[in-house]
């Protein structure tokens, strides 16, 4: 890459971190600045994205750069500092260019595009004049936003919604729960702490997030298979590992895991639905990359399903923002007609 070791490269995580005014945040490693980073993402991502339209689009060759729309999604609480921030980063990747009409980089709000994309749902549902439904949004991070919809009449081929109530808590988000599952190892595997490599501990919670996070139910044990190192007793009673695999039991998983960061999802719903009158409550729709952790399904099942007339959860909940903005980009909901 350019001639550069990996030395030279950082691994950065929850960049958007720090153009949120509510966190304060370390500062970017190597004099790094935010812009930088996120134009360096947004660069790498647009080139693929443009490499990836030419190649399968057949009409792809008679258009130019130029012609390309981009929309952005932010957070709907940044200040307007952050959101310009995140335009010149868009500017410096080339994604446009300065002297570029506006129309050509547009900046919509997470929590718009959630409701656009819950709005085509909630008219499929057929939900009428006076009806409501709650969006949970969890991306990966460490924060959970709730927003309750009223829907109105029925406008051509958009439901008009307003907002009743919303929340956000910047203390449950998936984040949570991985900082839970370290700990979990970190007590489980004291022993061979000095000789499992950097690496394998990465590896261990890459399986946690794309394996066990999503598929636990809170009833079957899960196993995690350890690598092959000089000193690891594969046979380990005391931390639980037998044939190379440590056990992790259904019992440790929901008490230290799982539990305390649902229950404090569970809480935030069950006070929003209290002050949004939860009787008219037609829906739950749930949203983010959280939305596919089984555990978190079922509790809400149990807990709500009397309540609130649908849980829903596409099957790519982490996708619904994209989707959103994309349905605003082509013009099937104006941002009017959300307010």
């Amino acid at each position: 890459m350019n001639g550069l070791k990996a030395k030279d490269h950082y691994l950065l995580a929850n960049v958007k971190l720090q153009l949120d005014d509510r966190y304060i945040v370390r500062p970017l490693p190597n004099g790094l600045t935010v812009q930088e980073a996120i134009a360096d993402y947004l660069r790498m991502l647009n080139e693929h994205i443009v490499w990836d339209i030419q190649r399968t689009c057949s009409v792809a060759g008679k258009h130019t750069h130029e012609d390309y729309q981009y929309w952005l999604t932010v957070p709907g609480h940044w200040s307007d500092r952050a959101k310009q921030t995140m335009r010149q980063a868009a500017i410096e990747a080339g994604l446009v260019q300065p002297t570029d009409p506006p129309h050509r980089l547009m900046l919509a709000s997470d929590e718009m595009a959630m409701a656009v994309y819950s709005a085509r749902k909630a008219c499929q549902l057929d939900l009428r004049d006076g009806d409501r439904f709650m969006i949970r949004h969890a991306p990966e991070g460490e924060s959970v936003t709730l927003v309750v919809y009223e829907v109105g009449k029925t406008a051509g081929r958009a439901c008009e919604m307003k907002e009743v109530a919303s929340s956000f808590s910047p203390l449950c988000g998936p984040d949570f729960l991985d900082a839970n599952m370290e700990r979990l190892l970190e007590r489980r595997l004291r022993k061979y702490r000095d000789i499992i490599p950097a690496r394998g501990w990465q590896n261990f919670m890459y399986y946690f997030n794309h394996t066990i996070r999503k598929q636990f139910d809170g009833a079957e044990d899960q196993h995690l298979q350890l690598p092959t190192l000089k000193g690891l007793n594969t046979d380990d009673e005391e931390a639980g590992i037998n044939g190379g695999y440590m056990v992790l039991t259904a019992v440790e998983l929901r008490e230290d895991v799982f539990e305390s960061v649902v229950t404090d999802v569970l809480d935030l719903i069950r006070d929003v639905l209290l002050r949004s009158g939860g009787d008219c409550m037609r829906a739950l729709f749930v949203l983010g990359e959280f939305g596919s952790t089984r555990y978190m399904w079922k509790r809400m099942r149990e807990e709500f399903e009397h309540q609130v007339g649908m849980i829903y959860s596409p099957l790519s909940p982490e996708l619904a923002i994209a989707s959103g903005a994309v349905c605003l980009g082509l013009g099937l909901y104006s941002q009017e007609e959300i307010s």
